[in-house]
């Protein structure tokens, strides 16, 4: 695997007394340490992670806010890199793997998965004009992320997948446990190593070492769409032959649960994503209708589709 690696080290202040002292009680609890700070990324398929201590980091995250300054950004940046798609095609479905490790040794690994991959199914990538309304990372464009979640101008998202309050006066308003618990984990860590571990592109074409298996579950997703997509379409164009295309996606009474992504076999992970869309091929139908329902299926059933594939990039 031709993925590149960086590694260097980043020492800093954990908790910026400048910056917090008046705002939070806690900063002032200042703490220097050296974390050994890794990237793997795949730019060889144009695919590159910038880091808090690459150069052009701190310009990027002041043009991804506007250019306006917050003392919150500097308490995330050890919790956070850019995403940059330098490829000519959208990137729709991608994984970051996170691996920490505390002084005392202890590891902690942490897979974050993102995307569009409906746009696998036939819908389109349309890409809207305010930064962050989208996962789907555009040719030319990046996103930013913190360890579990995507991190937008608009303060929707961010530290742990948390719901941010109203917008501040400078554009960035986080409630102080995400960045208390993320500082305070700071500490202890001791290398911290972000990797792309799985990328599909809009075309179809997957690169990544997946050691998360997000190839298989995303094939298995697909797959399993597919088939009900053709049950609904196959369907006689009659009120009788409706009904029962539908009639077949009613499933048991117990859900399948969900399934461990990292263990679960292809036919496990297949029947959990046909129930799953099963459930929402009914829901639409009961709110327009099973004739505008079918409609929509069969378009979508219709629509030119890509194929998937693994590329090796050994």
């Amino acid at each position: 695997m031709k993925r590149n690696t960086a590694v260097v080290l980043l020492t800093f202040a954990v908790l910026a007394a400048a910056i917090f002292v008046t705002t939070y009680a806690w900063a002032r609890r200042v703490q220097a340490m050296t974390v050994r700070f890794n990237v793997k990324d795949l730019r060889e398929s144009g695919l590159e992670i910038i880091s808090p201590v690459d150069p052009s980091f701190d310009g990027l995250i002041s043009s991804h806010f506007n250019n306006k300054p917050s003392s919150q950004l500097e308490a995330m940046k050890p919790f956070a890199v850019f995403l940059s798609n330098l490829s000519n095609k959208p990137l729709v479905a991608y994984v970051l793997k996170w691996e920490m490790t505390r002084a005392n040794g202890r590891p902690t690994t942490t897979f974050s998965s993102f995307g569009q991959p409906g746009v696998l199914l036939g819908y389109g990538t349309n890409f809207p004009d305010v930064p962050g309304a989208t996962l789907i990372i555009a040719p030319g464009s990046a996103r930013l992320f913190s360890v579990s979640s995507p991190i937008d101008p608009a303060g929707a998202v961010g530290m742990g997948g948390v719901a941010f309050g109203s917008k501040s006066s400078d554009g960035f308003e986080p409630s102080v446990k995400p960045l208390e618990r993320a500082n305070n984990e700071l500490r202890k860590m001791t290398n911290i190593t972000v990797s792309l571990d799985a990328a599909m592109f809009a075309d179809g074409t997957f690169v990544g070492p997946n050691t998360s298996r997000y190839y298989e579950r995303l094939k298995a997703e697909i797959d399993a769409k597919k088939d009900l997509l053709a049950r609904i379409a196959g369907a006689e164009n009659t009120p009788d032959g409706l009904d029962r295309a539908f009639e077949s996606l009613q499933g048991p009474s117990s859900d399948e649960p969900q399934p461990s992504y990292l263990n679960s076999s292809p036919e496990t992970l297949y029947r959990y994503y046909s129930q799953m869309y099963a459930r929402e091929i009914l829901d639409l139908k009961a709110a327009y209708g099973k004739e505008k329902a079918a409609a929509h299926f069969r378009a979508l059933h219709h629509a030119r589709k890509p194929n998937l594939t693994k590329v090796s990039l050994d």
